[in-house]
C-alpha cells in the first residue's frame, strides 16, 4: 500500500563513498622541517579509514535528490543504528513529484514496529476523508507485519548507506572550503564531487552527482548526534480501520 516509498531504491541511487584525509594534525609549537618527512596517506588507505568512519556511525541525516534511470529518489531521514529511522524516502519519476513533501512518513523502531505518521498526503494516498485530519494528524498507524518487514529490511542505516562501504573510484584533491558552515577538502572523480569534513572525523557533507550516475545533490548532517529515534506513545497510534472504515 505504501508505493511511493522504496527504501530499497536508495542502495542503488546513493553514490559510493570516497577516500578523504583525516584531519587534525595536532601537535606542539612548529619545529624545524625534517630530513625525512611523514609520507601522505594513500588513496586507499584514506579510502579504508573513511569506510571505517562510515561503519562505526551510531546515526546521520541525509535530505537531497538524485535522479537516474528516469526515477527521482528524494530523501529527508534520519538514521540511527542498528534498526531505527525516521523520514521520507520517496521514488517517482521527476514529471509526477515535485519534493519529499508528496511521500509519507515512516518511522522504524524494528521488524516489527514501524509506522507511517498521518498527515494530509497520507490520508490522500489511502482515500481517506481530509477532514480526518483535523483529530488524526499528526498521529501514527502500525504498519502490517509483512509491509513493516519489507520496509525496515532496507530502511537503516546498514540498507541505505551499504554503498558508501564499496570499492572506491579514484578521486583527486580539489582543495577546500566552507560549505554549510563546515570546513571541508573537495574531492572530485567523473560526475561525482564529494565534500568532506577537514576537522575531525572525516564524514561526508555533500556529494553532489552530475554524470552518467545520476544528478542531484545529498547533504549529510548531525553525524552520530541524531536526537534518539522512539516510537510514539501508545496514545498517539490509531488504526488503519480508523482511517479507511
Amino acid at each position: 500500500m505504501l508505493a511511493p516509498v522504496r527504501a530499497t531504491v536508495t542502495v542503488a541511487i546513493l553514490p559510493v563513498l570516497l577516500a578523504v584525509l583525516l584531519a587534525g594534525c595536532g601537535g606542539n609549537a612548529a619545529k624545524a622541517p625534517s630530513a625525512n618527512p611523514v609520507k601522505a596517506p594513500s588513496a586507499a588507505l584514506i579510502a579504508r579509514q573513511t569506510q571505517n568512519a562510515i561503519r562505526d556511525a551510531t546515526s546521520v541525516h541525509i535530505d537531497g535528490s538524485v535522479t537516474r534511470n528516469g526515477l527521482e529518489v528524494f530523501l529527508d531521514v534520519s538514521l540511527e543504528r542498528p534498526d531505527r529511522a525516521e523520514g521520507v524516502i520517496l521514488t517517482a519519476p521527476p514529471s509526477e513529484v515535485q519534493s519529499e513533501a508528496s511521500g509519507v512518513d515512516i518511522l522504524t523502531i524494528d521488524s516489527d514496529h514501524v509506522y507511517f505518521e498521518v498527515t494530509p498526503t497520507s490520508l490522500k494516498l489511502f482515500k481517506a476523508r481530509a477532514s480526518l485530519c483535523r483529530t488524526e494528524c499528526g498521529k501514527f498507524v502500525l504498519l502490517p507485519a509483512k509491509q513493516a518487514e519489507s520496509m525496515s529490511s532496507s530502511f537503516t542505516m546498514a540498507g541505505v548507506l551499504g554503498g558508501f562501504t564499496g570499492s572506491s573510484p579514484a578521486f583527486t584533491m580539489r582543495g577546500t572550503a566552507i560549505v554549510h558552515g563546515v570546513r571541508v577538502r573537495i574531492l572530485r572523480a567523473a560526475g561525482t564531487t564529494m565534500d568532506v569534513a577537514a576537522v575531525g572525523t572525516p564524514f561526508p557533507v555533500v556529494v553532489d552527482e552530475s554524470g552518467s550516475f545520476g544528478i542531484g545533490e545529498l547533504t549529510f548532517t548531525q553525524w552520530n548526534a541524531v536526537p534518539a529515534i522512539t516510537a510514539p506513545p501508545p496514545g498517539q497510534v490509531v488504526s488503519m480501520s480508523s482511517l479507511t472504515g
